[in-house]
């Protein structure tokens, strides 16, 4: 027998299936056996007077082992059965799911009772499915007392589907070198991929076993929920696989994975191989050469470096593994990020992050957001024209003595604006996708109709150029929170050595000069004050 203990946690087992703990803040169950007899549970329960909703029972059969479930608040803790008073010999009390059926014996019936008369009344009442004679038996036995004459027998949902991703976004963290430094450089993000090649594998939901209630009608079960590949262009997909549709190069986007073309030059971008303008990932084994242009829709990884060349992302990021030398007329251009291990004598233009992983000399570098310079070399050296929208960090600063330094800054509640304006943009067209894409699946059962095609001819291209829009709109968003949340005040600038007096940094309309020398130095535009402020 189970007891419910009055203290803060009292339980014992009831043949070891579960056990139920009085807590101060409820009562609850604990599961001792996967797939308990929920007959069991059932009588136990009507024997303490508790009555809990068949989804909490469903809940509670289908459980894996050791899991805990709260049954009842406090104040609705266990109260006792109000006595039969009813002139007629027993009371019958169906559940409204009509999986149990509760006899009351009245204890003021003078004549005898048989087990016969109450399973006859049973069968009158269509009750054909588990009957419990025991429970019954001692409803005669001790009149008054509520129990579970019959009980049927729960639904177990099925199972959801899952989805196994063979591939995974290249971690974007620094790295500790071998002599304790630190390598921010961020590199190798263009992952190869072959037409047909699976990216990922998904099982189906499983279908639930049906129960059955005290009347013998099936009790239908849940059917597991479908998990759909999270998804976008150039991925084909079936019943159970997504596979890349082409040749090319995997790329994410707000967690959706995608198939970029790529193009492979396994050498150096020079006379042998001429300028390169593609659609899609461009990767340079080698070194683009002097006077030769790379141009590309995504991103470009150059294994080699950037001589005296224009490299051109229109979409992406500029990946250098060896730097970039130029002769004044180097040009890099990217939507995303330029990261190289040092720039030398370029003009480098990114729309978000400059990363830099030793040092920049007499170059000319803008940012949309931030110029970090913070490998354990990361200097900044000679005459340098910086300039960034929210933050600059080096490491250090090195015979610069007209160094032209300056953060933009921003105005942090026009931000604070432009992600309500995204959120409210991105809640609108889900709303739109949804509806276009429910459209498209009614349109796709009845294709026998020609103005069915039609609609649908019109409307793919539609569906497809909201997504488009969705995924740039959730880019945005997701660059502007970083935005606010790496960069105190309106605007950064943070220098770990060198600091030479006379040296002028500039955040906003404000500026501040050295007047002695410094170790280091953090320095924020404070919007209140109005001015920089020294941290």
């Amino acid at each position: 027998m189970i007891f419910i203990g009055q203290g803060d946690e009292v339980s014992l087992d009831m043949s070891n299936e579960f056990i139920l703990v009085d807590k101060p803040n409820g009562l609850y169950i604990q599961i001792m056996k996967s797939n308990l007899d929920s007959s069991l549970l059932l009588a136990e329960l009507d024997r303490l007077g508790i009555n809990i909703h068949p989804q909490l029972m469903t809940k509670i059969i289908t459980a894996p082992l050791g899991t805990e479930l709260k049954l009842l608040d406090k104040q609705s803790h266990i109260s006792s059965y109000n006595p039969f008073t009813s002139s007629q010999a027993f009371d019958i009390e169906i559940s409204p799911d009509k999986m149990q059926a509760y006899l009351t014996v009245n204890p003021n019936l003078e004549a005898s009772l048989s087990m016969d008369e109450i399973v006859t009344k049973l069968t009158e009442l269509g009750i054909n499915y588990g009957i419990d004679e025991n429970a019954i038996c001692n409803a005669i036995r001790i009149p008054g007392n509520k129990m579970l004459a019959a009980a049927g027998k729960y639904p177990v949902p099925g199972k959801d589907g899952e989805v196994q991703y063979f591939y995974q976004p290249p971690e974007k963290k620094p790295v500790l070198c071998e002599d304790g430094s630190v390598n921010y450089y961020e590199l190798g993000s263009i992952i190869p991929i072959s037409a047909g090649q699976i990216i990922a594998k998904r099982t189906a939901p499983t279908a639930g076993r049906p129960g059955l209630n005290i009347f013998s009608e099936e009790a239908p079960a849940a059917q597991g929920k479908t998990k759909y590949f999270n998804v976008g262009k150039g991925v084909i997909t079936n019943d159970d696989k997504a596979i890349a549709e082409f040749d090319g190069a995997l790329s994410w986007l707000n967690d959706k994975i995608l198939v970029s073309k790529l193009m492979v030059i396994n050498g150096d971008v020079d006379f042998s191989q001429g300028n390169v303008d593609f659609m899609g990932k461009v990767v340079v084994a080698g070194s683009v050469k002097d006077g030769f242009k790379v141009e590309a829709t995504d991103d470009i990884e150059i294994r080699g470096g950037i001589e005296n060349a224009q490299v051109i992302s229109h979409k992406g990021s500029v990946f250098v593994q060896k730097g970039i030398i130029g002769k004044e007329a180097a040009f890099i251009k990217a939507a995303k990020n330029v990261e190289a291990r040092f720039i030398q004598e370029a003009n480098v233009d990114a729309g978000q992050n400059i990363v830099i992983n030793e040092y920049t000399i007499r170059s000319n570098l803008k940012a949309g957001d931030s110029v970090l310079i913070q490998g354990r070399k990361g200097r900044i050296l000679g005459n340098n024209s910086i300039s960034a929208r929210t933050r600059i960090k080096a490491s250090g600063i090195m015979n610069s003595p007209s160094l032209d330094l300056k953060v933009e800054g921003i105005q942090r509640k026009e931000l604070h604006q432009q992600i309500r304006d995204l959120t409210a943009r991105i809640m609108e067209l889900e709303e739109q996708l949804k509806k276009t894409a429910e459209t498209i699946r009614k349109l796709r059962d009845n294709v026998s109709d020609p103005s069915a095609i039609s609609l649908l001819q019109k409307l793919l291209p539609q569906y497809m150029q909201i997504i488009e829009e969705l995924d740039q709109n959730n880019d945005d968003r997701k660059c502007l929170v970083s935005m606010l949340n790496s960069t105190l005040g309106e605007g950064m600038i943070e220098i770990g050595g060198n600091l030479e007096a006379g040296m002028v940094f500039g955040i906003k309309e404000d500026s501040f000069k050295l007047e002695s020398h410094v170790s280091s130095i953090r320095m924020y535009y404070d919007p209140e004050a109005k001015r920089i402020v020294l941290i």
